[in-house]
């Protein structure tokens, strides 16, 4: 089939994706201004479309392969957003004619069946080392390995959908004589929502089984996931969310051993970002627990980056108690490792002091099981390859109310990406 021939039939299809009239430029030197079909490669071509041979020719007279015709349809293929319904079926005709080919030049083509699903997967991976994160277990350590697969699909243009399947494995080499070890094993989807979009003016509501992260710092809640509930988000500049839900099934001590024993809890959070490197938070949290009963808890936080240097820091307070309820941590990251780039790298100090019954949670990846800390740390991440992430840390406790000394936590992860 000439070349002449396929754009034109590429015209039929393409014509309603480019839609925008060109200036009548020459694209090619062997296609005169009065051939027929001048204005229709000119408007091609500078869609980009098409583009000839690399020596300013268009060759119309020269057979065409089909390596030749996939290019085509791959262009069309990248602007097929732009075309109406008729113009997509035809594209989508020409995909699964010309899919070896496709799949030859690197382009996905994904099953145009009409039940064909539309569900992408990423994941990661971590390797977690820990002593002496339970003051009960001086000398104790504890081994993880984690995997995560996260799943996202977009249903239609005003729902979406994201989950993620944790599976994990602990073991806990514990410190008496006898050297005692207990392992759990650990599958559950710990985030698992439906988010309708633009359900009001810069507004989306989502269902299901989200994440609980308040502060600068996730100080509240962390990133574990597990809150079955309803959630409103909403706003730019000034954004922020409401959520009512449950977190019974939160396993702790991801979260502290108060907030883990909690069951129906309201939440809130407001951010200001006045400029890309710096944000202000506002956060509480409602919620009834059956180690303290009800409880309130108010927290603000803030994280500003100047040069290579990156400071936050969060404060939360538990109204519903006189006693133990209050928490606050700070870090100070110098640079900080980018999973992309091998070599990158940051340095880090913090400091915590968590009260018991403050509803705040071990921040840091540290997971101690014992919510009453607080003391200096430091540490750094390393991106040994791409997508692989070393991280040390190393904390300095002792209990935020009695002062007894909890040694110092070591925690060692390496992290990848896939």
């Amino acid at each position: 089939m000439k070349k002449s021939l396929i754009v034109t039939l590429a015209l039929v299809f393409v014509l309603g994706i480019v839609g925008t009239a060109f200036a009548a430029t020459n694209p090619f030197v062997d296609v005169p201004a009065k051939h027929w079909a001048y204005g229709s490669i000119s408007q091609l071509a500078n869609a980009g479309i098409i583009d000839g041979y690399g020596d300013g020719t268009f060759r119309g007279d020269q057979l065409m392969t089909r390596y030749e015709m996939a290019q085509i349809v791959a262009k069309a293929m990248a602007k097929s957003d732009k075309a109406d319904a008729a113009n997509k079926a035809t594209i989508d005709k020409l995909a699964v004619e010309f899919a070896a080919e496709l799949n030859n030049l690197g382009v996905r083509v994904s099953k145009l069946e009409a039940n064909a699903s539309t569900i992408k997967f990423t994941g990661d991976a971590r390797i977690r080392f820990q002593e002496n994160w339970n003051v009960a277990d001086v000398g104790g350590k504890r081994y993880q390995e984690r995997i995560r697969l996260n799943m996202s699909s977009k249903l239609n243009d005003k729902v979406d959908f994201f989950g993620v399947l944790l599976m994990q494995n602990t073991t806990n080499v514990h410190s008496d004589v006898s050297a005692s070890a207990s392992g759990t094993d650990q599958t559950e989807l710990s985030v698992a929502k439906f988010t309708f979009k633009n359900v009001a003016s810069h507004a989306d509501v989502s269902i299901g089984r989200d994440y609980l992260n308040q502060g600068a710092t996730t100080l509240v809640a962390g990133t574990a996931g597990y809150y079955d509930s309803v959630k409103l988000t909403f706003g730019n500049v000034l954004s922020g969310w409401v959520a009512y839900g449950d977190v019974s099934s939160m396993p702790g001590p991801n979260t502290d051993n108060t907030l883990a024993a909690t069951t129906d809890v309201m939440s809130a959070q407001l951010k200001w970002a006045p400029s890309k490197s710096t944000a202000l938070f506002a956060f509480t949290q409602l919620g009834k627990s059956s180690n303290i009963g009800d409880y309130e808890m108010y927290g603000a936080g803030f994280s500003t980056k100047a040069g290579q240097f990156t400071i936050a820091a969060d404060f939360a307070k538990n109204d519903g108690l006189e006693d133990l309820n209050t928490a606050w941590y700070a870090s100070l990251w110098y640079k900080g490792a980018n999973k992309a780039k091998p070599g990158s790298y940051g340095l880090f100090v913090d400091y915590r002091d968590i009260e018991a019954f403050s509803i705040a949670t071990q921040i840091s990846g540290l997971n101690i099981a014992n919510p009453d800390t607080k003391g200096w740390g430091f540490g750094f991440n390393y991106t040994v390859a791409k997508n692989v992430v070393l991280t040390a840390d190393v904390e300095n406790l002792e209990s935020s109310a009695f002062g007894t000394s909890h040694d110092d936590v070591y925690y060692f992860r390496t992290e990848y990406w896939f």
